[in-house]
């Protein structure tokens, strides 16, 4: 399971929140209120079949930014020109 961070939410999801206990951390969990609001009505999902990239490590970063700069038409001619280079020095 991937979990990238996006929701998009309905505001009936705030009056889950306001409901919340804290966490022993003091914290609120979004889990939490998806859980309750579940409850109240139907959630939707969506399996996105797209490409990703792990940027959270420093070869993800460059692997994402190398991908994404060969598919832009002003960056990957240049781009593409300098990396051969680059890997034929």
């Amino acid at each position: 399971m991937i979990i990238i961070g996006r929701y998009v939410l309905t505001p009936d999801v705030f009056d889950a929140i306001d409901a919340l206990k804290p966490h022993a951390n003091g914290e609120l969990q979004l889990t939490d209120a998806l859980r309750a609001q579940s409850q109240r009505s139907p959630l939707t999902g969506m399996l996105n079949r797209s490409q990703r990239w792990d940027t959270g490590t420093p070869m993800g970063w460059l692997t994402a930014v190398v991908d994404i700069a060969l598919t832009r038409p002003d960056i990957e001619p240049g781009f593409r020109a300098w990396l051969t280079q680059r890997l034929g020095d």
